[in-house]
């Protein structure tokens, strides 16, 4: 069928009491609620795996200045002035260890294979 001959199913409510809700919310763990649900019900893959490992990588992000130290970078690389030391080499280099950290934790986080 074509998206406009299929039927549309009607959404489905729930009532709960604020105290299940916030039950609920805590559960899920900053996952959406319909996905956490449907998670539980239907055994389905939950996208946040690993909270775990989703805080880890927050964490790491907050403490690396990647953004900042990228945005630095870019900014001599642009104006002709990044002068290319041990210093600035090795300063590169640590940040796209860092970044490739990152990534692997994100996907393990995930359930995604790297």
């Amino acid at each position: 069928m074509t998206r406009s001959t299929r039927p549309r199913l009607a959404p489905f409510s729930l009532r709960l009491t604020l105290e299940e809700r916030q039950q609920l919310e805590r559960r899920a763990g900053g996952a959406p609620l319909a996905a956490y649900i449907k998670s539980r019900l239907f055994d389905a893959e939950n996208p946040a795996k690993d909270i775990r490992g989703l805080a880890k990588l927050l964490a790491m992000l907050g403490r690396s200045n990647i953004a900042a130290n990228l945005r630095e970078l870019a900014a001599l690389a642009r104006n002709g002035c990044l002068l290319v030391t041990p210093e600035t080499e090795s300063a590169i280099q640590e940040a796209c260890r860092n970044i490739s950290d990152i990534r692997s934790l994100l996907m393990r986080a995930l359930g995604l294979k790297p």
